[in-house]
């Protein structure tokens, strides 16, 4: 059976079943140089025994642990790496996802792998002892997220005897047990069965090919005629489960509200989907007349997502999560009454038209120019998506995703009419609880989480029945108004006459730099700009004042825009604004017709901005902020100490506590008279590429720069963010202890920095494609050595680390086991360990590396924005070089050739030099490094007593050791890297 397919998509693809009654869709791409699989197994974590709690997502982890066919533990993630690609999977509460994505050299063997899983695993006892580590790891990582815990709270708190009252992950409590092995083996004998299996895949092969591979590789598969459970009884949250308030301790300092609305009819299938996105939308909409926008200007709450869900078949969920101020925590019970009075209000009014249309406009909008996604992504979300679907039907998976075809307007007013105070729990999460809470807490036993569940107070269930909401100032709660911002015309410009323009031109003037490309290959009405505003105004990421002023600038600049680009988004126009190296920048995305338009009220908008009269939202966005830069501290450790190495590896960069104690006492006064000053010089740079001729572009952009009427900035006068350079021959030690007492987990962040100093650019592209390999090589081993053999953690590996001038790499590990002196140790060991193996680096094993990268760097542009991306990403490098990507797959391919054997063996004794000199240093002379630990309270004492023999060795390696104690004081006495960057963009000409 055929799918049906958008017109703008030109696969093939087809559905089939094999004779065991797997059920299969082949994708048949033939411009992919990935290929990509992925089978869904609709058995999950809610198929746990009792006694073994986490055992489906074991199981995931076992699956990669080697089969009868490939014994070698790691020998799948191994062979997907090799190829250019990667591997994962996740366990859900009623299905279990598996996927790869490999070059089309690597497909057939990484497909056959794949379909060992499912046929003949080992499930060793050692390789089980170890794993079940990892799982555990994997848990511990997660304990102090309060995502985790939240999500572990509505299972735990559900019905006893239902399957949902689970704990899925599992941890050494509930899985180191006798008996596990055959556990898991019954597991997989039960329920890992080819009728209730759905496999995608997707390859450069042919419909045909596809269908004959998929069908010698996974006939295999054992159909034990499985029926999977309904789940629907009893009930995760009957009726008397409901009508709750949780009170609940977080790690974070943040005030969350979630509002859960249950329906326990089954509303799992695909057209109910768009119901409830509907009702997501217009319930958390964004825009004039929106709940968020009401709560904003009474000062309640400062963001809102709604979302639906579906954790078990048998009922679904619609969610409302509003993040409150202090003052909306304080009448959190008034907020309770204003959403109610919202759903009343959507309740009453019904299905909007309007609503209704522009949302199937949309809809239609995005089908017709739909845009090609990776294999992967193509793979997955079909995969996990085709149990929806009855045999009969299938052809409309794609389709449905978009289109309202077929909406009931029946049930929608029927679930909102479900919106009710007795149809939902209200989940309140603070810091602050301890001042609201007279009662005992009850403590999760899995994540350990303080709650307290009570009963809405008669007197509150009393307001819920007639809520009031008094009309503001600028504010009711309604749906959505018109949206007018819809393309008028989808027509494509006339086909170019110029072949230069199908390829990157600098159209610029002495003021305003801008790149263009008009793009013909995707075929659609649709432009993707990018623009740089460059400044050094109000010490802009260079002084702790800029940076801690930036920061709050976008802040209220992003609320200030919010209604605005709201609307638009919900037209398929998208602007974003962000900091990024030494620019504000400003990406628009959207279909071609209002474009310019949109550009234009844009900046019309932007030079309106007037600081004093948004008081009220600096007041809000700097208590976002204080709590922000304040929670940073307790964040998982491996994001702070990555989080940290910017600010200490980089002028112009400061650690949150420095931006957080500035900010206390930066008040709205200075915030007003630096927007005055904020952008009154400055340099502009534009990207634009898609639908537009050359003269549309350089229009947009010259109204966008005569409307903000900046002075504009010479080149060679920015100041941009630098790298500094570690000291030669030595340990840069920066330690962290962690303030969250309860954290686990300790981390490291270890960055070798290479000085190599360059004479010519090719010199520089060649180093640059030097180092790749030598990461590449050291990808997979590093996970295989630090997290699967020693057991160190969920997260650990080796990775490339370039910054802008600076080339480097190195290690990040989080462990709940080790203390940070220790990983530092072990990654030495695998270095040492490496070396040695290195040394005697094989052709084979040269030649397979260099293979994946160049596999890597084939991949295909599949969409506008992701060859927009690509070509911004030199003209933000100011590396103006837009055949980057072929001249790197040139080179490549010329290290591998073994007819020119002298370039052969040069490159691959640099790929061993390079290793050498950025582990140990010029002729081993030492290393520049910095190791950032994050210290866990539970590890210190074995630090110091590891620090002391890491020292020694050292000092053996005569090594120098340098303790950071001041970062300021350090980074004000460091060289930085030569400025590279503002070197290129000053000195380039057409010419």
């Amino acid at each position: 059976m055929s799918i049906n397919i958008s017109p703008n998509d030109d696969r093939e693809y087809k559905f089939f079943k094999l004779e065991n009654e797997m059920r299969v869709i082949v994708i048949s791409d033939k411009e992919a140089t990935k290929c990509s699989a992925c089978m869904q197994v609709e058995a999950g974590s809610a198929l746990n025994p009792k006694e073994y709690q986490g055992l489906a997502h074991f199981l995931e982890h076992m699956l990669f642990m080697g089969t009868e066919k490939y014994p070698e533990e790691e020998s799948y993630s191994k062979h997907c790496a090799d190829s250019g690609g990667y591997d994962n999977a996740y366990t859900g509460l009623e299905q279990t996802n598996y996927h790869f994505e490999v070059s089309t050299e690597g497909f057939e063997k990484a497909l056959d792998m794949f379909a060992q899983f499912f046929i003949c695993p080992l499930f060793s006892k050692d390789a089980v002892d170890r794993e079940m580590n990892a799982v555990d790891s994997e848990n511990q990582k997660n304990l102090q997220s309060d995502m985790w815990r939240f999500f572990q709270i509505l299972l735990s708190e559900s019905n006893e005897e239902s399957v949902l009252n689970c704990f899925p992950t599992g941890n050494l409590k509930t899985l180191k047990k006798d008996g596990v092995v055959e556990a898991l083996h019954a597991f997989h004998k039960k329920w890992y069965s080819s009728n209730i299996m759905n496999l995608t895949v997707y390859s450069s092969k042919s419909i045909e090919e596809m269908e004959t591979l998929v069908t010698e590789l996974f006939s295999g598969v054992e159909n034990k005629n499985v029926t999977v459970p309904s789940f629907a009884e009893p009930a995760g949250y009957p009726k008397e489960f409901l009508g709750k308030l949780y009170k609940i301790k977080p790690v974070m300092d943040e005030h969350q509200l979630k509002f859960l609305w249950f329906y326990p009819k089954c509303y799992n299938k695909d057209h109910y989907d768009r119901v409830f996105n509907l009702l997501s939308h217009v319930i958390g909409h964004e825009g004039e007349n929106s709940l968020l926008s009401y709560l904003i200007e009474d000062d309640l709450a400062t963001s809102c997502y709604a979302y639906c869900d579906h954790e078990i078949s048998s009922f679904t969920y619609m969610c409302l999560n509003l993040t409150l101020t202090d003052k909306g925590f304080e009448n959190y019970e008034r907020v309770i009454e204003i959403v109610t009075k919202m759903c009343q209000v959507l309740a009453s009014e019904g299905p909007i038209d309007h609503v209704f249309e522009e949302c199937s406009k949309n809809g239609d909008l995005k089908w017709k120019f739909l845009d090609k996604s990776s294999p992967i992504n193509t793979t997955v979300s079909m995969a996990d998506r085709m149990h929806l679907f009855t045999d009969e039907n299938i052809q409309d998976i794609l389709q449905t995703r978009y289109t309202f075809a077929n909406f009931n307007k029946e049930e929608y007013q029927n679930i909102l009419n479900g919106l009710l105070p007795d149809n939902m729990n209200v989940y309140l999460s603070s810091k602050k609880v301890d001042t609201i809470v007279d009662t005992p807490y009850n403590v999760e036993e899995w994540y350990g989480t303080e709650f307290v569940k009570e009963k809405f107070s008669e007197d509150l269930l009393q307001r819920l029945k007639n809520p009031t909401a008094d009309p503001l100032e600028n504010s009711k709660l309604s749906n959505p108004i018109e949206n007018t911002l819809f393309p008028k015309s989808l027509d494509l410009c006339e086909e170019s006459k110029d072949s230069t323009e199908l390829t990157v031109q600098n159209v610029s003037d002495e003021n305003i730099d801008i790149w263009y490309k008009k793009s013909e290959k995707f075929k659609t009405p649709k432009i993707n700009a990018f623009n740089l505003l460059y400044t050094n105004d109000c010490g802009f990421q260079t002084s702790l004042q800029g940076a801690v002023f930036s920061t709050i600038w976008l802040k209220v600049i992003q609320d200030y825009f919010r209604e605005f680009l709201y609307m638009a988004d919900m037209a398929s126009l998208e602007c974003q604004t962000s900091e990024s190296e030494g620019s504000i920048r400003i990406d628009f995305r959207g279909y071609s017709d209002p474009m310019q338009e949109f550009v234009e009220k844009f900046f019309d908008k932007l030079k309106s901005f007037d600081a004093r009269k948004n008081k009220q939202t600096f007041d809000s966005k700097k208590e976002e902020l204080l709590k922000q830069w304040a929670n940073f501290a307790l964040v998982q450790p491996y994001s702070q100490v990555f989080g940290l190495a910017r600010s200490v590896m980089f002028l112009g960069q400061f650690p949150p506590k420095e931006k957080l104690e500035h900010l206390k006492d930066f008040t709205f006064e200075k915030f007003c008279s630096l927007s005055e000053e904020f952008l009154t010089n400055a340099r502009s740079v534009w990207f634009f590429n898609g639908d537009l001729t050359k003269d549309q572009a350089v229009s947009t952009a010259q109204k966008a720069t005569e409307t903000l009427a900046f002075k504009t900035i010479p080149k060679d006068l920015l100041v941009f963010t630098r790298p500094l350079m570690m000291d030669e021959n030595s340990e840069t030690n920066i330690v962290i202890d962690a303030e969250n007492k309860d954290e686990t987990n300790s981390a490291i962040l270890s960055i070798y920095q290479d000085e190599t100093r360059f004479d010519t650019v090719e010199e520089e592209f060649a180093h640059h494609m030097i180092h790749s390999v030598v990461f590449q090589i050291l990808d997979n081993p590093s996970f295989d050595y630090l997290r699967t053999k020693e057991q160190l953690g969920y997260i650990a590996y080796a990775r490339s680390l370039i910054y802008r001038e600076m080339i480097g790499g190195g290690f990040i590990i989080q462990s709940a086991v080790k203390n940070p002196e220790y990983l530092i140790k072990k990654s030495n060991d695998f270095l040492e360990m490496y070396k040695e193996k290195l040394a005697s680096l094989s052709d084979e094993d040269f030649e397979t590396a260099v293979k994946a990268v160049i596999m890597d760097k084939k991949e295909v542009d599949h969409s506008l924005l992701k060859e927009s991306i690509r070509l911004f990403t030199r003209v933000e490098k100011h590396s103006y070089d837009f055949d980057y990507k072929e001249k790197q797959i040139e080179y490549l391919e010329k290290m591998m050739d073994k007819s020119n054997e002298e370039f052969y063996t040069e490159s691959k004794k640099k790929v061993v030099d390079h290793f050498n000199h950025l582990f140990y240093g010029p002729e081993g002379s030492g290393p520049r490094v910095a190791h950032i630990e994050l210290i866990a309270s539970q590890h210190k004492e074995d630090n110091t007593t590891q620090y002391e023999a890491n020292k020694e060795a050292y000092k053996r390696a005569k090594r120098r050791v340098v303790d950071i104690t001041e970062i300021s004081r350090f980074k004000n006495s460091s060289v930085v890297y030569p400025d590279k960057l503002l070197n290129r963009f000053s000195n380039y000409s057409t010419e």
